[in-house]
């Protein structure tokens, strides 16, 4: 294959690429500069990076220590909680209680992690939204029971698995360091007869993700926030038009885009934190892998 020539310095780099690293690249804009096969395969990976959700909606408390810890039947409390959502009067051996530890801080897969405040406003809308499987928002058949239990959870440390989860155990432990480790609790009620609760005390089903929808989505740079003690977004701009973060946002697709150029000296930030004007919960889905490593049932 032949790389068409393309000569950046890393400054330019940012310039040329800073808005395409993201939802801006269409495809047409890729063949402007590169050959048809590698503006499919960079289309392919770009496709692939559109799970980005971030988020900002802070009106109420939604932090306690007080969680289910493993699959159960619901409490009294619970079970009111339940009924007032089903609208109907049923007994607690009608339910399973499926715990999840849904989200957290730390930084997953795609290079992506959640702004506390992003965690917030999800746990805030979780409530009521239902339970699904790999994201098929458009197929309400497949929502096979909902959540009717979120709090936001903050401890001092975390296990092992999760501090390396991605290979990302030098990112993490400065995250918890500063912040500690946040992470959102949903409960599930799953009725106990149906085939989802076969499958959760089987652990055919254990992984989870979220969906949500997001307004006004922002990309914070960790290592400019971290310098200039504020939050920098990665499109910042100052008096002269000029970026103020240098650092491009980390992806499987800005990886491939330097790679194919031979780019040595891209200057690519850590990752990226995430946060927006508005965030809605729309499900829940169990999945075969989420984006974040920890994303997982609750087991004893």
């Amino acid at each position: 294959m032949t790389i068409p020539p393309l000569s950046l310095t890393s400054p330019s780099l940012v310039k040329a690429f800073k808005g395409t690293d993201l939802e801006d690249f269409s495809e047409h804009q890729l063949a402007q500069v590169i050959t048809p096969f590698v503006a499919r395969e960079l289309e392919r990976l770009y496709q692939e990076e559109q799970s980005i959700q971030p988020i900002t909606r802070l009106q109420e408390d939604v932090e306690s220590d007080q969680l289910t810890g493993q699959i159960t039947t619901p409490t009294s409390s619970q079970l009111r909680v339940i009924n007032e959502l089903v609208g109907w009067e049923s007994s607690a051996d009608e339910w399973l209680v499926v715990p999840y530890q849904a989200s957290n801080n730390l930084v997953d897969f795609d290079y992506r992690r959640w702004h506390r405040d992003a965690l917030i406003g999800m746990g805030l809308t979780f409530k009521g939204r239902p339970l699904i499987f790999d994201h098929a928002w458009g197929d309400s058949e497949k929502a096979a029971a909902f959540i009717f239990e979120s709090k936001l959870v903050t401890e001092e440390s975390t296990t092992k698995d999760i501090l390396n989860g991605g290979g990302f155990a030098k990112f993490n432990r400065e995250i918890i360091k500063d912040e500690g480790y946040i992470w959102l609790y949903l409960a599930a009620a799953v009725p106990k007869d149906s085939e989802t609760a076969e499958a959760i005390l089987s652990r055919r089903y254990n992984d989870c993700s979220t969906g949500s929808m997001l307004r006004q989505p922002t990309l914070y740079c960790p290592n400019c926030s971290k310098e200039k003690g504020r939050m920098v977004s990665f499109y910042e701009k100052d008096k002269n038009d000029d970026y103020v973060c240098p650092h491009l946002i980390p992806s499987n697709f800005m990886f491939y885009l330097v790679s194919m150029y031979g780019i040595d000296d891209a200057e690519f930030a850590d990752y990226a934190i995430l946060s927006g004007e508005y965030h809605e919960a729309v499900e829940l889905s169990n999945c075969n892998r989420g984006a974040l490593p920890a994303a997982s049932i609750l087991r004893a």
